[in-house]
């Protein structure tokens, strides 16, 4: 395992189980749209020691494991995304 691998899953230990909740709340209640900046300041709130970058890196991280599915909406920049589906544990 190479350096990046290691810190994405120490992240996501870290962070994983948050984001996964943020996402699965907003599917069960049909709210599938949301932004990065929202998605970090939910984070922020359980863990206020992250950084910008971690979130997304993170919700990628979970749509790669096949944990949460979710579409970019616009450019990827804009960091706007709609969740598909949300499945299984972190």
């Amino acid at each position: 395992m190479n350096e990046q691998t290691e810190n994405i899953e120490r992240v996501k230990s870290n962070i994983g189980m948050t984001i996964f909740k943020f996402c699965s709340d907003r599917y069960r209640a049909q709210n599938y749209d949301f932004t990065a900046n929202e998605l970090t300041s939910y984070v922020r709130r359980v863990h206020p020691e992250i950084v910008n970058d971690s979130t997304s890196r993170i919700l990628r991280k979970l749509r790669n494991d096949g944990i949460v599915n979710y579409g970019v909406v616009g450019a990827r920049k804009q960091g706007k995304y709609t969740l598909i589906g949300v499945q299984g544990e972190v």
